[in-house]
C-alpha cells in the first residue's frame, strides 16, 4: 500500500481551530469501511467482510478513482487497493482533521465481541455480525489506541434496530455490559462533551426503543452525574429521552446528476430553520455531496442509484458550510450545543466525502474549502 506522507506547514497547524468559529464544535461522521485488500489473508476467504470488499470493488473502475482516500492506490483501470487500517494512517487523519477545524468524529459504532474473521457460527446469530464488525471498528480502534487521539474528540453514533443494544445483531454483551463500556468511553478527556460536561451521542438507522434510552441516561448519571445529550438523526422525538434533532445525509438527485445547492444545500438549510421554527433543538449537518452509482454494479445490500447529486464546488461546499455555522451562531436556542455535523469525513463510495483524496484528484481541497468558512466566520466574529 502506498502511503501518502501528510506535509503540514507550521502555518497551517498554527490556524487549526480548538473551538471552531467562534466556538462553534464542527464535527464530522466516519463510517470506515476501508481496510484489507487483495492478497490479504483474509480477502478472498467466505468468511471475510461483506462491506470492505464491495467498497474496494464498486470503487476499482476508473471512473471512480477520483474519490479515493489519500491512503487508496491505483493499481490500474480496474483494481485499486483501499486499506486504511494502521496507526500511520490514523495519525494522517488526525494531522488532517485537526490541521482544518474539524473538532471532533462521531464514530458509526459496530458490536465489538467478534475477534477475529472466523468466528464460529454460535457468534452471528444475526446478519452481518463478526467478520463485518471486526473490519467497520478497525479504526475506531486505531484511533483509540493512537497516542495523537487528543487532536481530534469523538462521539459514538449509535445505530438503534441494528447494533443498539447490539445484542439485537449478534453481539455478546448484555445491555449493562454495553452501556458500561460506552460509560468508560464517556470518561475519556477526548469524548465530545457539551452544556456543562454531558456527552454527546447521535442515533442513526431505526427507532430507538424508550427504556434503551431511558437505560443509558441512568448509566450516564449514576457514572458521571450528567446525563448523555442525545441526538436522532431518524426523526424521532422522544421526549426527555432525545434531546435533538439531527441528520446523516441528505440524498436524491436524477439520473443526469442534479443541482448541489438545490438539491442538498437549500433543503439541508430549510430543515434547519423549520425544526428551530417548530421549537425543536437542532444539530445542524451539512452534506457534502450524494452520489452512489459505484453501488449499483456490486453491492451485496442493494442501495445503489443512477439518481445522483453533481459533486459541490469548492465555492458551494465552503458557502453551504458557512450557512451552517451561521445558523448555529444566529439560533442559540435551537443550537444550543453550539455543534454543526459534517456528512461526511470518508462516505467515499456514497458519494458524501471530505476526507482528502489521492493528491492528483484533488487532495485536502474539501478540507481546504471547509477551513475557509470556519476562517471567515470566526473572522466575523472578531470585527
Amino acid at each position: 500500500m502506498r502511503v501518502v506522507q501528510v506535509t503540514l506547514a507550521l502555518a497551517s497547524l498554527a490556524g487549526a481551530v480548538s473551538a471552531g468559529a467562534g466556538g462553534v464544535q464542527v464535527g464530522a461522521i466516519r463510517w470506515d469501511a476501508y481496510w484489507g485488500k487483495p492478497g490479504d489473508a483474509d480477502w478472498d476467504d467466505k468468511n471475510f467482510g461483506v462491506v470492505t470488499r464491495t467498497t474496494t470493488l464498486d470503487m476499482s473502475p476508473q471512473k471512480w478513482h477520483y474519490r479515493l482516500p489519500f491512503f487508496g492506490q491505483e493499481l490500474n483501470d480496474t483494481a485499486i487497493t483501499c486499506d486504511g487500517n494502521s496507526a500511520d494512517v490514523m495519525g494522517q487523519e488526525l494531522e488532517y482533521a485537526a490541521a482544518h477545524g474539524i473538532n471532533f468524529w462521531s464514530f458509526c459504532n459496530y458490536p465489538i465481541g467478534c475477534k477475529d474473521m472466523h468466528p464460529p457460527d454460535s457468534d452471528c446469530k444475526g446478519i452481518q455480525c463478526c467478520a463485518d464488525n471486526v473490519g467497520l471498528s478497525y479504526a475506531w480502534n486505531q484511533y483509540l489506541a493512537h497516542p495523537d487521539n487528543h487532536k481530534v474528540n469523538f462521539t459514538l453514533l449509535l445505530q438503534p434496530g441494528y447494533w443498539f443494544p447490539t445484542a439485537l445483531k449478534g453481539g455478546n454483551e448484555t445491555l449493562a455490559q454495553e452501556l458500561g463500556r460506552y460509560v468508560a468511553y464517556f470518561r475519556r478527556p477526548n469524548y465530545q462533551k457539551v452544556l456543562g460536561g454531558r456527552p454527546l451521542v447521535f442515533l442513526f438507522g431505526g427507532a430507538a426503543v424508550a427504556s434503551d434510552l431511558a437505560a443509558l441516561r441512568a448509566a450516564t448519571k449514576a457514572a458521571l452525574g450528567v446525563e448523555p445529550y442525545i441526538a436522532s438523526m431518524n426523526g424521532q422525538d422522544l421526549p426527555g429521552l432525545i434531546d435533538a434533532a439531527s441528520k446523516y445525509t441528505t440524498g436524491g438527485g436524477t439520473p443526469s446528476g442534479s443541482p448541489f445547492v438545490s438539491t442538498i444545500a437549500e433543503p439541508e438549510a430549510a430543515l434547519w430553520a423549520s425544526r428551530a421554527a417548530a421549537g425543536r433543538k437542532v444539530i445542524p449537518t451539512v452534506s457534502a455531496g450524494w452520489d452512489n452509482r459505484p453501488r449499483i454494479d456490486d453491492c451485496p445490500w442493494g442501495n445503489g442509484s443512477a439518481a445522483h447529486t453533481i459533486d459541490p464546488t469548492m465555492q458551494e461546499l465552503e458557502a453551504h458550510t458557512a450557512a451552517g455555522l451561521a445558523f448555529v451562531k444566529a439560533n442559540p436556542g435551537a443550537a444550543e450545543t453550539n455543534t454543526m455535523l459534517l456528512s461526511a469525513w470518508n462516505e467515499h463510495d456514497e458519494g458524501h466525502w471530505i476526507e482528502p483524496t489521492i493528491a492528483k484528484y484533488g487532495g485536502a481541497e474539501k478540507l481546504e474549502a471547509i477551513k475557509r468558512a470556519i476562517d471567515k466566520a470566526a473572522a466575523s466574529l472578531r470585527e
